[in-house]
């Protein structure tokens, strides 16, 4: 370019070229600064990373710009720093809040990875506990009845009616436990036996009484002698004397037991063994004495049979013989009703009561209170020969009783039956 001087223009001339040289620096500063400032405002969103720009400067040599954000040691500040030409311009940031984080540590909105997601075991849906029952009192034990033994369940008892009983009355107490009775007991069932006709011959030879025999039925006979009559038959057999009683004493009670041992033993009508017999009954007015003579067991019998009885007057004449006597006796065992229903019983009156009131002196109807101390077991019938016959238990209880009217006291028996699978007492 050629410049024109002008006289007196040189001083201006380089005023104007200082000028405007001037007023390129000016433009190349405002342009590195918008440019600094564009490139502040893109980091700026990246606190974190510092990053350093090599700008030229105008005079042609490259300065270091650091841009970005440097915490102080204290976290209280950051300042950014430009070197334009030399010069250092410093502009002081925010003062960050209390809430930021440590020096050094990058606050990102970004959400944290997670390092490994913890995998839940599915749960298994819990079965519903079933409800707890409802507490109930607890069951009884079922009962058990007592043994029925092998010939069912039993006909009725018999035993006799009226006796003491149709005048005293008597209230009981216990003066003895009720464990100590049986739970059960052995019944016999009776065997009748069946006789022949050569059987009934024999018995009339031995006895010496002539006449003949008549066969009435099957099992059934009749002999009229001279002597006397006999009657047989399954259940019963029956001896009457023709002559009556013979002139003298009435023998005492052994001589009477021995002669009517000899008779039954003659007549071969007694096929299982007897015991020795006893005197049941003597009338001097009469001139009557009875013996009795029953199985050797089961005993004691409150029952009339079986026995063997039989009836002496005077001078030893044997005036009657009855006999009811098994072939055989077949034995099954059964259990006793509960103590404490045998008792109730008792208490009911249901028992066969004994007692000898002949020692007291008063008139009409008698009351007492019984004291029961002691008991054992004897047998009754039940039954009938043709529709089957036994020899059941019973418990006989012993005590004492004292009496209302007179106070008198005095010795009782009471009988009750105690078979479980047995009808109701007849009597």
């Amino acid at each position: 370019m050629s410049t024109t001087r002008f006289p007196g223009d040189a001083p201006g001339r380089a005023r104007t070229a200082g000028s405007s040289l001037a007023l390129s620096m000016v433009v190349v500063i405002v342009v590195l600064l918008i440019i600094a400032a564009g490139i502040f405002l893109i980091f700026r969103d990246d606190p974190d990373d510092s990053q350093a720009a090599v700008i030229p400067s105008p005079s042609g040599t490259s300065e270091l710009v650091q841009l970005g954000a440097t915490p102080t040691p204290d976290g209280a500040s950051v300042q950014e720093t430009e070197a334009v030409d030399g010069a250092t311009a410093t502009e002081q940031t925010p003062t960050p809040s209390p809430t930021a984080t440590a020096p050094n540590t990058a606050t990102s909105t970004e959400e944290p990875t997670a390092t490994e997601e913890e995998i839940e075991e599915p749960t298994s849906t819990p079965e519903p506990e079933e409800p707890e029952p409802t507490p109930t009192e607890p069951e009884p034990e079922p009962t058990t009845e007592p043994l029925e033994g092998d010939f069912g369940f039993l006909p009725p008892a018999q035993l006799p009616s009226g006796g003491a009983a149709s005048r005293l009355t008597l209230s009981y107490q216990l003066g003895m436990s009720l464990e100590a009775l049986p739970t059960s007991g052995t019944v016999y069932e009776l065997i009748w036996p069946s006789y022949t006709f050569d059987d009934v011959v024999l018995a009339r030879d031995q006895l010496g009484l002539g006449g003949d025999v008549i066969e009435e039925g099957v099992g059934v006979y009749r002999v009229e002698g001279d002597v006397g009559s006999l009657y047989v038959s399954p259940a019963e057999i029956v001896y009457y004397s023709a002559g009556g009683a013979a002139a003298g004493e009435l023998p005492g009670d052994g001589e009477a037991i021995d002669i009517a041992w000899e008779w039954v033993s003659l007549s071969g009508f007694i096929p299982g063994e007897m015991d020795g017999g006893e005197v049941v009954a003597r009338d001097e007015d009469s001139g009557r004495v009875v013996v009795k003579f029953r199985p050797v067991a089961p005993q004691p019998n409150l029952a009339p049979n079986p026995a063997a009885t039989v009836t002496i007057g005077p001078g030893g004449t044997v005036l009657e013989v009855r006999i009811a006597w098994p072939s055989s006796m077949t034995p099954s065992e059964y259990g006793y009703t509960d103590p404490l229903a045998i008792w109730e019983a008792i208490q009911a009156g249901q028992g066969f009561l004994e007692a000898d009131l002949s020692s007291i002196f008063a008139t009409g109807p008698l009351s007492g209170t019984a004291t029961i101390y002691d008991y054992w077991t004897a047998y009754t019938l039940a039954g009938s020969p043709g529709g089957g016959q036994y020899l059941v238990p019973v418990i006989r209880f012993e005590g004492t009783a004292r009496i209302d009217q007179t106070g008198d006291e005095i010795t009782i028996f009471v009988s009750i039956p105690v078979v479980w699978a047995q009808q109701g007492t007849v009597g």
